[in-house]
């Protein structure tokens, strides 16, 4: 079996679209070599992984098992990278981040560029999400952290006090900020 980091980022990509062209976009492939690929995974396999029709794509049950697996693994190379980089002069590495519109308009501004600042070589992205969707989110590995208002009644996430809104910081169980040590962004 072979595949490499590529194929795992591309089926992200197409899993988080709502096209198979979409997904090609984001990894800067044509639909024609995305197909090819997907395909080749797919025979790889065995299993069908998408269900592909005139309005798009949708995952399949082995399709949706293999998003779950990609994203631990592309996480685990985020994390791999980001520890051996702080071996090097500058920090770098890269957060995903979903919150909801409070903190993306009022907090996160000032927060994350002081926290940018201080580290060029890292790089953020932010998405506004609904709380819901936040949760979500953290559990499937599309997210590194979220940031919700409210009660958060969810097993397997770490929960973190992040401001005087009440918004806390969401991460899986495990994670790298999970953990009895107070989290800033400063």
């Amino acid at each position: 079996m072979h595949f490499d980091l590529a194929d795992l980022r591309l089926f992200i990509h197409i899993g988080e679209s709502p096209s198979l062209t979409q997904g090609a976009r984001r990894a800067f492939l044509s639909p024609a070599a995305a197909s090819a690929r997907i395909k080749a995974l797919e025979s790889q396999f065995d299993t069908r992984l998408l269900y592909r029709d005139s309005r798009g794509v949708e995952l399949t049950p082995a399709g949706q098992r293999f998003l779950k697996h990609a994203r631990l693994i592309m996480r685990q190379v985020d994390y791999l990278k980001s520890e051996f980089t702080s071996y090097g002069a500058d920090s770098a590495g890269h957060i995903r981040i979903f919150a909801n519109t409070t903190a993306v308009t009022e907090f996160l501004p000032e927060v994350l560029a002081g926290f940018l600042a201080k580290r060029p070589g890292v790089t953020v992205d932010l998405q506004e999400r609904l709380s819901r969707d936040i949760v979500r989110g953290v559990l499937d590995g599309s997210t590194d952290m979220g940031i919700i208002a409210g009660p958060v009644e969810a097993a397997g996430l770490q929960i973190m006090h992040f401001s005087t809104d009440r918004l806390v910081l969401v991460v899986a169980v495990g994670h790298a900020l999970a953990g009895p040590m107070p989290v800033t962004l400063k």
